[in-house]
């Protein structure tokens, strides 16, 4: 549809610019033909004006002279003729061979006519020829025209040819892209079904990453492709809502490689009461809490231990004492 548009659009462009310049030409040959008329019509006046002088001079001359030169002047006319019309040069001129020998007045008056006859001619002839000239620059334009027209049905043949390689080539790359996307759609429910089977929640493991999704209800984002999954994101791990990070995340999704892992959802319960902003923290806040804890029972072992042995002398103690004791109450009776 783009390259009917195109080529519809190019079309229309040339016709104007074509039609722009041929109101130009046009409009040139028009003045150039008014001067041409012009010049013919001051040339043709001249022209009468001459014969009309040479023909006053050759009447006062005798009657021989002027019946040759009558003769010459109508042979001289009739060559003149004969390059606009055969025909009306061949009858002009067999008629003043017959009207030699008149007298000088039908010859003048015949002449007359001639000279008639020849300025109408010579007009004609004169517009005959503008046409002409009219008519070959107008086969000119069209000429041009054709061949603009060639270059543009060329060139736009060869933009046709180059627009058919790209569209075959992105009908390829779609097939390919949508082969490959039903692919990673397959892989990625059959994983989130393992990981619904397993009950287990997937979480971050980047720091002070947005969220992800919410759990059991979430959109798993891994290149560009969504699917629902069971997730835990970082703000219910630490207990809390935010709207606008969820809203971020829809509009902004992120690539997930190896920043996510799979854990119970037992060890995501006891993660969410554990405060951290990620995994990494939250571990290492047990990790700190088991190390205190440990110390602690250290030193009460130690206290334990402190105790028995305390303990164990005070009872060493009382034993001698009592046998002490017993050994004088004997000692007693015997003597009694």
């Amino acid at each position: 549809f783009n390259i009917i548009v195109f080529l519809v659009y190019s079309k229309n462009k040339a016709e104007a610019r074509l039609a722009a310049r041929k109101q130009a030409r046009a409009k040139e040959i028009r003045l150039r033909l008014m001067e041409r008329q012009q010049k013919e019509i001051a040339e043709n006046e001249s022209s009468d004006r001459y014969n009309h002088s040479d023909l006053s001079h050759a009447n006062h001359q005798g009657n021989g002279d002027h019946i040759s030169m009558r003769c010459r002047n109508n042979q001289m006319i009739s060559r003149e003729s004969r390059t606009s019309s055969y025909a009306s040069s061949r009858r002009s001129s067999q008629e003043s061979l017959d009207l030699c020998g008149d007298s000088p007045r039908d010859l003048k008056h015949y002449l007359h006519e001639l000279e008639e006859k020849l300025r109408k001619t010579l007009i004609s002839n004169a517009q005959l020829d503008n046409e002409k000239q009219s008519f070959v620059y107008q086969i000119d334009l069209f000429k041009d025209e054709m061949e603009e027209q060639e270059e543009n049905y060329l060139r736009l043949q060869r933009d046709f040819k180059e627009k058919s390689r790209n569209f075959e080539q992105l009908k390829r790359d779609n097939e390919k892209l949508r082969f490959d996307f039903k692919c990673f759609k397959d892989a990625l429910e059959e994983r989130d079904q393992l990981i619904k089977k397993a009950d287990l929640v997937i979480i971050r493991n980047n720091d002070g990453k947005k969220i992800l999704s919410k759990l059991c209800r979430s959109k798993l984002v891994n290149g560009g492709i969504e699917t629902k999954s069971n997730l835990l994101n970082s703000d219910e791990i630490n207990g809390e809502q935010n709207d606008e990070q969820e809203t971020n995340q829809n509009q902004q999704p992120v690539l997930l490689t190896d920043s996510i892992s799979l854990i119970s959802k037992e060890a995501a319960e006891m993660l969410s009461e554990i405060e951290g902003e990620s995994l990494e923290s939250k571990l290492s806040e047990i990790l700190s809490e088991r190390k205190s804890m440990q110390n602690q029972i250290n030193s009460l072992k130690n206290d334990l231990e402190n105790e028995r042995n305390r303990i164990d002398s005070l009872t060493d103690s009382l034993a001698a004492s009592s046998s002490n004791l017993s050994s004088d109450k004997q000692a007693e009776i015997q003597s009694n």
